[in-house]
């Protein structure tokens, strides 16, 4: 992903997204990392070793979930998904508007 994909999704400036990145980068959460294709273009890159302390949290969240979804039947879950996916859909209408609407 590049700064200004972050920034479109975010609504943050460009400038704010540099800022960010650049405390990021010094604590080697993120890399900048040049396109092979276009040496203009950077991408922000995680640094997966920085995610690894992170992980034993992450574990214990995703068998939480996975208990939480042995409690429901296919067609329950089925629905779920069906609501779930609506809902994705309108608040991704709804906040590209409000990006939209901050960025005139």
């Amino acid at each position: 992903m590049t700064a200004g994909q972050l920034s479109d999704m975010t609504g943050l400036t460009s400038g704010a997204i540099t800022h960010i990145l650049d405390r990021l980068e010094k604590r080697h959460i993120v890399e900048r990392v040049r396109d092979t294709q276009d040496r203009r273009r950077i991408f922000v890159r995680v640094n997966l070793k920085s995610l690894e302390p992170l992980m034993p949290q992450y574990d214990a969240i995703g068998k939480a979930y996975v208990d939480l979804v042995d409690q429901y039947s296919d067609r329950e879950l089925q629905l779920i998904c069906d609501y779930m996916e609506k809902v994705a859909a309108v608040a991704t209408e709804l906040l590209a508007n409000v990006s939209a609407a901050n960025r005139r």
